[in-house]
């Protein structure tokens, strides 16, 4: 039998071990901390086609599928009803790339009237796609550890070696076990472990913190990516619901603002200090006080790309923004991991 280890029990490395399982594969997933955690960590994401390379809109499209059949397997809706908008001048090109990939999407130069968001004045134009909305990352992560049980291992990966035609993992308990292919799905992690057997990734990181605050007017606004930066130069957000009444915020700030060496605690403030000011200023109907956030590093440059390189026996798939595509990259990792 083919003998399978997945390095990080995020949705990636899940959604990789998944349908290997299907498949019938001894899978093994190692995780060095909690599940769903590092980029997979928090209650939901935003799911949508609307991208600004038609390539990766395409992908969007397959991953839609996937999620539509998780969905089916788990019993419950994974991506809300919700939809998405872009404002601003990138809309245009989204939209542009996204129609060329073969999805239907929205445009116009004035605020779609099924788009109510928590804001004064809205700047376009707008592309609003209504296939995309809220991922519910809880119950992701609930239905994909489910399906493994006992073949999730919490232990951390110290060495990841490529041995002839197989690859051996070695622990921080110093265990040793031999695989016939290996999936690296580490996040942050990952880097370190390629670096080890000979490739070079992306390393450089910055923090970023998510807010999420109280709505108080009674609306269910899509999922607002906002690109216009009219309240601020070199301010852009995301947002989305995270539950019936409470609306989280994510800010794109200044590489200033948010660089590693800052540390977290003055990212924290920093990127606190600016998105209060941006409810205070530019928002509607949305309480002024953060009650939750959720903090983590993502790599420099950051985008909604990935790759994914092939060392022997070994898989590395590194990338930021993987969530809404984890249900299709896990299918196409399962298979490099078996075919090659």
């Amino acid at each position: 039998m083919v003998r399978v280890a997945v390095v990080g029990a995020g949705v990636v490395g899940l959604a990789t071990a998944q349908p290997l399982l299907v498949r019938g594969v001894e899978v093994d997933c190692y995780e060095a901390e909690a599940l769903m955690a590092g980029r997979s960590l928090g209650d939901t994401r935003i799911f949508r086609l609307l991208h600004a390379d038609p390539e990766v809109a395409a992908l969007a499209m397959k991953a839609k599928e996937g999620w539509q059949e998780w969905s089916a397997m788990a019993g419950k809706a994974l991506v809300g009803p919700e939809g998405v908008m872009v404002s601003g001048q990138p809309a245009y090109a989204w939209h542009q790339a996204t129609e060329a990939a073969g999805a239907s999407v929205q445009f116009s130069e004035v605020l779609p009237a099924s788009c109510e968001v928590p804001a004064h004045r809205p700047v376009g134009p707008f592309a609003y796609d209504a296939a995309g909305g809220v991922t519910d990352v809880r119950g992701t992560g609930e239905f994909l550890v489910r399906q493994l049980g006992h073949r999730l291992i919490t232990e951390s990966v110290v060495a990841i070696e490529a041995n002839g035609e197989r690859a051996r993992i070695v622990t921080a308990q110093r265990d040793t076990s031999y695989y016939d292919a290996v999936v690296v799905a580490a996040g942050v992690g990952t880097p370190k472990l390629a670096a080890d057997a000979g490739l070079l990734l992306p390393d450089r990181l910055e923090h970023h913190v998510r807010f999420t605050f109280r709505l108080e007017a009674a609306i269910t606004p899509p999922c607002w990516i906002e690109r216009s930066e009219a309240w601020r130069s070199g301010f852009t957000s995301y947002s989305q619901l995270t539950g019936p009444t409470t609306w989280a915020i994510g800010a794109g700030l200044p590489a200033s603002d948010v660089a590693w060496e800052l540390g977290a605690e003055e990212v924290e403030r920093r990127s606190r200090t600016a998105v209060v000011a941006y409810v205070e200023e530019a928002l509607n109907g949305v309480a002024s006080t953060p009650i939750d956030e959720i903090a983590c590093d993502v790599t420099v440059p950051g985008g909604d790309g990935f790759d994914a390189k092939r060392i022997g026996p070994i898989v590395f798939v590194w990338g930021d923004n993987l969530f809404k595509f984890a249900p299709w990259l896990g299918r196409q990792l399962a298979d490099a991991a078996v075919n090659g």
